[in-house]
Parts: structure tokens; C-alpha cells; sequence
């Protein structure tokens, strides 16, 4: 069963939101102001905070609203009318106002923030560090930076163990692709078998 999402508000970060969800299988619905140049699915026109509008895009069926507008004020509207049409309704509310939305988080059932700052920081750290990292995973109250590595011939890793790697605990390896088979991370290890 597909859980609807609606996205609301279609700048460039809701129209990122909509096409990713759609690319993943989503049966999503996306609520602009005004109509888009583009073909982007499913789409309601009109005001966001409109409950005609929130109605006509599905919020009584829906299981996600995110909401993508870059005014934190008119997501807090849009937010308030779209929990009295949905009380159980999962909301990810971009805020760029961070202990707002910290306050939201444990205030509201199924709410979460996200702020472009935020997810940012610790990128530019990992940057500033020298570290390549491609995003940031949060894990035992630490920020882990992620990365992908291309292992070969030269690379330190080359021929070691794959188990050595899984088993050092100042790195999480969370993916494998062998270039010659086609064994999962979790086989691998447990074979003992797989090298790097």
C-alpha cells in the first residue's frame, strides 16, 4: 500500500522534494500557488493555507506533508490548518528558525524539522577538515561523516579483510559493491571470506 505524501510550496527545494519522491514510487501530490511550466505529476493550485486547497490535494488520506516554502511563518499556517484537517498527519517542516522547530520537535507528535543550515554545518566542518564527505549520518549523539570509497590497487585497504574494516569502531561501513561479485555486505563479513 502507497502512503500519499503532498509537498507544499514548489520552489526549487519542494520541486527537488516532489521529483525525488516521485523517482522513489511515491504516490505524492504537490501544492504551488501558481501553475508550473513543467510536468510534475500530481498538482493542486492555490492558496497553501487554504483548507479547500489541503482538501483537494488528499490531506484527509494523506500520510506526509512536507512543507517547503522558505517562509517559516506561512509553513507554521500551513502546518496548523493541515493537522485540523489531519490530526495523525507526519510532518517535516522546513524551518529556517532552528530552536523553533527543536521546540516543535518535541512539542508535536510526528513533526520534524529540517533546516538547510543545519544539515549544512557539519559539511563544511568535514570540508574544512579535509574530509570528502558526500552527507552525515547522526549515531550515538555523534555526527559521522559519510563517504564513498573507490578501493584500488594503491588504496591502504587493498587486500585487507572485509570483517577488519567492519569490525573498526572509529568507522561505520554501512555499504560494499564488490567490482567481482555480487555477495552483500552482511554475507561477506560473515563468510570471512570477502577482501577489500
Amino acid at each position: 500500500m502507497l502512503f500519499r505524501s503532498i509537498v507544499c510550496g514548489l520552489g526549487r527545494t519542494g520541486l527537488r522534494i516532489l521529483t525525488l519522491l516521485r523517482q522513489q514510487g511515491a504516490d505524492v501530490v504537490g501544492i504551488s500557488y501558481h501553475p508550473l511550466a513543467m510536468e510534475v505529476g500530481k498538482l493542486v493550485v492555490g492558496d497553501l493555507r487554504s483548507p479547500a486547497t489541503l482538501l483537494q490535494a488528499g490531506i484527509h488520506h494523506a500520510h506526509t506533508l512536507v512543507l517547503s516554502t522558505s517562509d517559516d511563518a506561512l509553513n507554521l499556517a500551513i502546518l496548523t490548518q493541515a493537522r485540523s484537517l489531519n490530526p495523525n498527519l507526519r510532518v517535516i517542516n522546513r524551518l529556517f528558525n532552528i530552536s523553533l522547530g527543536e521546540r516543535l520537535d518535541h512539542t508535536l507528535p510526528d513533526h520534524v524539522t529540517l533546516s538547510a543550515a543545519a544539515l549544512a554545518a557539519p559539511l563544511f566542518v568535514f570540508a574544512a577538515k579535509g574530509n570528502p564527505a558526500i552527507g552525515q549520518l547522526r549515531l550515538f549523539d555523534l555526527t559521522w561523516p559519510m563517504y564513498e570509497e573507490v578501493i584500488d590497487d594503491t588504496h591502504p585497504w587493498c587486500g585487507k579483510p572485509l570483517k577488519n574494516l567492519w569490525d573498526n569502531r572509529s568507522q561505520l561501513l554501512i555499504y560494499y559493491q564488490s567490482a567481482q561479485s555480487t555477495i552483500d555486505l552482511v554475507t561477506a563479513v560473515e563468510i570471512g571470506r570477502a577482501h577489500v
